[in-house]
């Protein structure tokens, strides 16, 4: 002690204390969006939806789901497809259409 005063320790050891606490909320915020799995960018979105939207294979689009991880984005996407196909030409447009959306 260099004042001979525990009351400046005291509150040298709450100040600590209370910015220990507001980093542990800032890193629960971001570890718990990792953990979770963030949605893409909206304007990502938008542009994933509208590309599917517009495909002749895809007669309606229910869902769209997504999942950044890291650098690559992981999508699920549930669609009511072309029912005039035939199973295996509707699995090529599955195909095509998967291909499409990568690029």
């Amino acid at each position: 002690m260099v004042t001979g005063n525990p009351i400046y320790d005291a509150i040298g050891s709450i100040g600590i204390g209370v910015l220990l606490i507001i980093i542990a909320i800032l890193i629960r915020r971001e570890v718990k969006d990792l953990l979770i799995g963030q949605g893409v960018n909206p304007i990502i979105d938008r542009q994933m939806r509208e590309f599917l939207a517009n495909r002749d294979d895809i007669v309606e689009l229910y869902n769209v789901l997504t999942m950044q991880l890291g650098p690559d984005v992981m999508v699920a996407i549930k669609a009511k497809m072309n029912t005039e196909l035939s199973a295996q030409q509707m699995i090529e447009q599955i195909n095509q259409t998967e291909a499409d959306f990568k690029q």
